[in-house]
């Protein structure tokens, strides 16, 4: 039997010895039998993941929100020297005032981005402490299943370089089992998906990587990259930005950006990060490939 009263303190898990002391008098109704307790676990999951998903919409309507607002500070305020050249005086004119003005804006932009920040860390701060999300113990990891789901995850890299890529989901299924929180497992997850053209399905692994890890680069990029196959240009772009920041020099991510703004046909600024790419690794081959097409 379990006791689901919100306000019980004795456990939850009602034995003989609960019943003869009378530890749930208080609230009988609240005591029932177990019918199906995997099937109450896994429905407690099933409700957990649409929270998350929930919450993770609201958080992408933030940043669907910023991307378009950091797309229209680059339009306005950004110039490459070659659109430079071709405006005529009052265009010329026009933009100088434009930038003039940015000084002014600029303070204020970054005040109350900070200030609403901070108000969201210490929101997301009290939320953790009241759910008191950094004491779970429901299980701990032994150094016999550590050392197991490392041997796991070693398999499914080679199945997974082997193009064996459902074979190394069934070890990685495995390995997550162990040890939800293996973001390294969860993030190659995603990764064979997309190799399977599971984008929509790899994401939601590669996200689960990133709750974990948030400056996980692997994961920021592939989840661009799935964004990408997916059409959603602007997202792809705003997402490799993520990784950038990061690591400015990150190849993958400058060429992903440069092949995004290639199928949004601004080519010039193509050309810019995929030529960044190529003064990093001057043999990269995709780069080469993607600057080749922009120019034709």
């Amino acid at each position: 039997m379990v006791c689901y009263n919100q306000n019980c303190t004795e456990s939850r898990l009602i034995c003989c010895i609960c019943i003869k002391e009378g530890y749930h008098t208080q609230h009988n109704e609240d005591v029932k039998e177990i019918q199906n307790f995997r099937q109450i676990v896994e429905n407690k999951n099933l409700e957990c993941d649409n929270l998350i998903d929930y919450l993770k919409k609201q958080i992408e309507t933030v940043d669907q929100s910023f991307s378009k607002f950091a797309q229209g500070i680059r339009n306005k305020y950004q110039l490459s020297i070659e659109k430079l050249l071709k405006l005529n005086s009052k265009q010329v004119n026009d933009f100088m005032n434009s930038l003039i003005k940015f000084a002014e804006y600029k303070q204020s932009i970054i005040q109350t981005v900070t200030q609403l920040t901070i108000k969201m860390v210490k929101n997301f701060d009290s939320l953790k402490e009241q759910l008191k999300l950094s004491s779970v113990t429901y299980y701990q990891i032994n150094d016999e299943n550590q050392q197991q789901f490392i041997s796991l995850y070693g398999q499914s890299q080679t199945l997974g370089q082997q193009g064996k890529y459902k074979e190394a989901i069934e070890l990685l299924n495995k390995v997550i089992q162990l040890n939800p929180n293996y973001y390294q497992a969860l993030s190659f997850k995603g990764q064979c998906l997309m190799e399977l053209n599971k984008n929509e399905e790899a994401m939601i692994w590669l996200d689960k990587a990133l709750a974990i890890n948030p400056q996980h680069v692997v994961s920021l990029y592939k989840e661009g990259e799935c964004l990408k196959f997916l059409g959603k240009y602007e997202d792809a772009i705003n997402q490799q930005d993520k990784v950038l920041s990061i690591d400015p020099k990150n190849v993958i991510s400058l060429c992903e950006k440069g092949d995004c703004l290639m199928r949004l046909k601004k080519y010039e600024d193509s050309l810019n990060y995929l030529n960044q790419a190529l003064s990093i690794s001057p043999g990269d081959i995709i780069s080469l490939k993607n600057k080749g097409r922009c120019l034709y």
